[in-house]
């Protein structure tokens, strides 16, 4: 209940005004800039999940209404840590449940400040720290 009275329905709701888009698909605020660096969102529309095979790292589709991003997932309950690998069948568990519509609240939050590519200034970029479903907010591997 908790998580339902603090989640937003917009990333600006959270990040303030200084959320911009970069790129095509992600968002990013300005080195020590926006009103909060953590928070609580709620997609109007499930999210899809999919996994980068070259990095092994999986990765959000979601909006806003205004922002369309694809995001990188850093939820460790995603990942075999030793292995360094996705968790195949945690990933699988998880996208079957939001392909079937349950709702879901994302812990998101701005990354350290780095650069996207050598000759551009930091910024912190926008990732989801963990998701919270319905049916078990606090999930287990």
């Amino acid at each position: 209940s908790l998580l339902e009275q603090i989640a937003k329905p917009r990333f600006r709701d959270i990040f303030g005004p200084d959320l911009k888009q970069l790129g095509r698909d992600s968002c990013a605020v300005d080195l020590n800039c926006g009103k909060a660096s953590l928070g609580c969102f709620r997609p109007a529309q499930p999210p899809r999940i999919s996994i980068d095979e070259a990095r092994q790292r999986v990765r959000l589709e979601v909006t806003d209404g205004q922002f369309h991003l694809d995001l990188s997932v850093t939820d460790v309950r995603m990942y075999v840590i030793e292995q360094r690998v996705v968790n195949r069948e945690v990933f699988q568990r998880i996208g079957r449940q939001l392909e079937r519509g349950e709702e879901v609240i994302l812990s998101v939050g701005l990354t350290r400040a780095y650069a996207p590519r050598q000759g551009y200034p930091p910024v912190h970029w926008l990732q989801v720290n963990n998701l919270h479903l319905r049916s078990d907010p606090i999930w287990r591997e």
